[in-house]
């Protein structure tokens, strides 16, 4: 039972839901998913003959992507071209390859490809900027929602003095390899915050004896790794068994949504819930894919239900995706006035300051990162970049 006073801070605090795209862990150094594919060939992820297999999938999806005017570069565009490919030709076979002829091997290979790219050894110190957001959670009821599968939001809570961890939905909990104080995960809703992974996490397993979740934070002695890093996640600890790595439960990002897996249905569940009980609702990092007509249906069918939103906040240093993607989707009648952009790299951007409704304090240090700027500065700035950015297209394409 809550105290009294416990009970009256968690009546009075505002609810706050961040939903995170690729462009969150860009400054963890995780790949967006147009650099997915240079990301591993230049990362060393796979043997010379893996990458072979890899680039022939790749070009072949090219040579499909050629007829509706894309590229296989993006992991978006090459997970559908693979998923197209096993429900109309599952007999497809893939000219060079001897591991991965077929559209349903060349699949989960590129899954185990996600895998390795989203799951380097990082160091807490290296999600140090995701910190400054897992401390929010002291002073409002805080919900993440991630398209991503890496573990950048749970070791940000690890970094610096964070009073808080990541809390996941109760059946990721119940099948964690670790709880306490050696725990990547928190229970107490008074220390933690909700964390809703719709694509799974590169620490989730799925086989025939179920799920199972690796959670074991591992002290890293300073002389052993980076000088700046001391805690990193192991995958495997102690008494836990070792999983297979095609078992990781990822869901590729393909346009092409086939039913849920039932493993991440509670993900989307308790995800739906958060954005129709939100205060405030900030986008970091979402780029609002036009192919991804699931998200935005998603999206639309709870934000629509929500009649207490008192600010939507979208942050990404791509002013045009803003204003053409975003804001046509986010503007309804019942929010109109409460949508602002804020264009510019997220990690520069006081958070405090959005909570505080100060858009002054919230902008003041993302266009250089040392000076002072304003909102309406900030604003005008990124117009002049789009215009010159649109005038050099022009020419190039004259």
């Amino acid at each position: 039972m809550l105290s009294a006073t416990k009970a009256k801070i968690a009546v009075a605090k505002e609810r706050l839901v961040v939903f995170c795209g690729a462009g969150f862990s860009k400054c963890a150094g995780i790949p967006l998913m147009d650099e997915f594919a240079e990301t591993l060939r230049d990362g060393d992820h796979l043997d010379t003959a893996d990458q072979y297999e890899f680039d022939a999938i790749q070009r072949t999806c090219n040579d499909l992507g050629s007829y509706i005017q894309e590229s296989a570069r993006n992991l978006e565009h090459l997970s559908s071209f693979l998923d197209v490919l096993q429900m109309s030709n599952p007999r497809f076979l893939f000219e060079g390859c001897k591991k991965y002829k077929t559209p349903e091997l060349a699949s989960a290979f590129v899954k185990e490809c996600i895998r390795r790219v989203t799951h380097p050894p990082l160091a807490s110190v290296q999600a140090r900027h995701a910190n400054n957001l897992c401390k929010l959670a002291t002073s409002v009821h805080l919900s993440v929602i991630t398209t991503n599968y890496d573990l950048h939001l749970e070791l940000g809570s690890l970094d610096l003095d964070s009073k808080v961890r990541a809390r996941p939905t109760p059946s990721i909990l119940a099948c964690t390899t670790a709880s306490c104080g050696d725990s990547l995960y928190w229970t107490d809703p008074e220390t933690s915050f909700d964390i809703f992974k719709l694509h799974g996490s590169v620490n989730w397993y799925s086989d025939d004896d179920g799920l199972a979740v690796h959670g074991l934070i591992h002290e890293v002695p300073q002389s052993k790794a980076n000088s700046l890093a001391h805690r990193i996640i192991l995958e495997t600890g102690g008494n836990v068994t070792p999983h297979d790595p095609s078992t990781c439960l990822l869901s590729p990002p393909s346009v092409i949504k086939p039913r849920i897996e039932p493993l991440l249905k509670d993900q989307w569940e308790g995800a739906a819930n958060a954005l129709m009980q939100a205060d405030r609702l900030w986008f970091i990092g979402y780029s609002f894919p036009q192919s991804d007509s699931f998200m935005r249906y998603f999206l639309a069918s709870t934000l629509c239900r929500n009649v207490r939103l008192k600010q939507i906040v979208i942050i990404d240093k791509n002013l045009a995706t803003i204003r053409e993607r975003a804001m046509p989707l986010l503007e309804s009648p019942q929010h109109r006035g409460r949508v602002y952009a804020m264009p510019g790299l997220w990690h520069r951007v006081d958070l405090n300051g959005l909570l505080l409704d100060d858009l002054d304090q919230a902008a003041q240090f993302i266009a250089t990162g040392t000076g002072y700027v304003s909102y309406v500065d900030l604003l005008e700035s990124a117009l002049d970049e789009e215009k010159t950015l649109a005038r050099h297209r022009g020419q190039s394409g004259s």
